[in-house]
């Protein structure tokens, strides 16, 4: 699964996560395919540890030019993870927030409008029987 060999191919392949079926296809198929501990935790040694070190070095040096009071987390997590990821995580968020939020609400309208027209036709002919699937 190498993420930037998949988005050297295109942004839909890597929007599509096709790249990530070598990993994701091993878990629960039998015994003998799961993942051990032991292939995921090589050496948990914070030295080693590369996401957290360099995490680190860039939270000591924002540290270090604005001081204990003013540094920002979001500057030092920006310069970790890049701007692709990011963006990634912040468009991910927004269309979490668009779906809960504005997804809801307009799901919520149709299903009122729907609602009340089965009960104005059945005010109109209440001698019909009333189907909620047509």
């Amino acid at each position: 699964a190498n993420e930037e060999e998949a988005f050297k191919r295109g942004f839909l392949h890597w929007m599509s996560l096709s790249w990530v079926d070598g990993l994701i296809g091993r878990y629960g198929k039998c015994l003998h395919a799961v993942v051990s501990d032991n292939e995921i935790v090589e050496n948990r040694d914070d030295s080693n540890y590369t996401p957290y070190t360099t995490l680190r070095k860039h939270w000591r040096e924002e540290v270090e030019a604005k001081g204990m009071e003013n540094a920002s987390l979001t500057s030092a997590l920006y310069k970790t993870i890049g701007f692709k990821s990011l963006s990634m995580l912040m468009m991910s968020v927004i269309i979490e927030l668009l779906f809960c939020m504005v997804g809801m609400v307009i799901a919520l309208d149709r299903l009122m409008h729907y609602l009340e027209d089965i009960q104005e036709k059945y005010l109109a002919h209440p001698e019909q029987p009333q189907s909620f699937l047509e």
